[in-house]
């Protein structure tokens, strides 16, 4: 069953790395740096998976958790 993951970390090498791994298993994978700038692909995609770095500068990985949730977003984030 193949997922559309969106990677979300500031950290370019592991990001690259994870998105290129998750490509491989067959998945569907949209990488971005920042929550900025995945916020436009979260409101026009559909999601299946999210995984998010907590610690990031600017809008952090709780901050973009916590809207989501707040907003009814179930779906599963790591």
């Amino acid at each position: 069953m193949s997922l559309r993951i969106v990677v979300v970390d500031d950290d370019d090498p592991f990001r690259d790395a994870l998105g290129r791994h998750l490509s491989g298993l067959g998945h569907d994978v949209a990488s971005f740096p920042s929550v900025e700038r995945c916020l436009p692909h979260l409101t026009r995609s559909h999601v299946d998976l999210i995984t998010l770095d907590l610690d990031m500068p600017r809008i952090d990985g709780m901050t973009l958790l916590t809207a989501l949730y707040r907003k009814g977003h179930k779906l599963p984030i790591l």
